[in-house]
């Protein structure tokens, strides 16, 4: 095939599209555009589900590259948002609570993220066995919510844990965004190169442990036992000065909060 005919061929199937496309908004439908074997509508559906009388004891959260989800307080298990086709699983097994945003498969086009979000209502009174949150490239944040054990897998995304109290708190992942306020756990682990960690307002009760190359963690108004920080070619600020190559150690070194990685910026106020 020739050049001319195929860029003949390419923006034929440009105008195919782009009808599509005009077709789908004239309608007044909410659309999106792909290419899967040639031009496809894709359709933003709306998702709202109230569960009645339910003792959900676990929430497990998947939540796919542009997606975003919130999990929040209210007066009753409700999960709502908007999704594109085929990209959302819910399903309750026992007492678990199961949601899924899957990244759509093809390239979108007028594909954002606000096509794809989810608020995860929690009841007021439930305090949670295990929530777990998996994000790849997403945004995942919790609101109010309290749970024994809290795990995160978050690859390329970003979790906010707002208002949570937990016993235990798990996580770990590639390059992830981690934001924490207002947290109170028994124990912190993370175990995540190439991470941003800021926690303001953390509250630990007990030993626990930050670690990764190339990180960069800032505490800000923490209550902690104590605090250590192996300087490991990293660069350490605190109590107003920066620490040189020195290892900086605070408080109860038995239930202190460690935090070790190569090349790891730490930063105390």
């Amino acid at each position: 095939m020739g050049l001319k005919t195929t860029l003949m061929a390419g923006g034929s199937m440009m105008l195919v599209g782009g009808a599509l496309v005009i077709t789908g908004l004239s309608t007044g439908a909410k659309t999106s555009f792909t290419w899967d074997n040639g031009p496809k509508i894709v359709e933003t559906h709306s998702l709202n589900k109230t569960f009645n009388n339910k003792d959900f004891k676990k929430v497990t959260i998947d939540s796919g590259a542009n997606s975003y989800v919130r999990i929040v307080r209210g007066d009753q298990w409700q999960v709502s948002g908007k999704y594109l086709d085929g990209n959302a699983d819910l399903s309750t097994v026992n007492n678990e609570l199961k949601l899924a945003l899957r990244e759509p498969k093809n390239s979108v086009f007028g594909f954002k993220e606000s096509d794809q979000t989810a608020v995860v209502t929690v009841p007021y009174k439930v305090n949670l066995d295990d929530l777990n949150i998996n994000t790849e490239g997403s945004g995942v944040k919790t609101q109010d919510v309290s749970a024994k054990n809290v795990t995160v897998h978050n690859n390329y995304g970003g979790v906010r844990l707002t208002k949570l109290t937990a016993q235990k708190i798990n996580m770990q992942g590639d390059a992830g965004n981690y934001r924490l306020q207002d947290v109170t756990a028994d124990t912190l682990h993370v175990d995540s190169g190439d991470a941003y960690l800021k926690a303001r307002n953390l509250t630990l009760k007990q030993a626990s442990h930050v670690q990764g190359d190339n990180q960069e963690v800032v505490l800000r108004e923490s209550h902690l036992p104590g605090i250590k920080v192996a300087n490991q070619d990293s660069s350490i600020y605190a109590n107003g000065a920066d620490q040189g190559d020195n290892d900086y150690l605070t408080g109860d070194q038995s239930k202190a909060l460690t935090i070790d990685g190569d090349e790891t910026d730490v930063t105390i106020k």
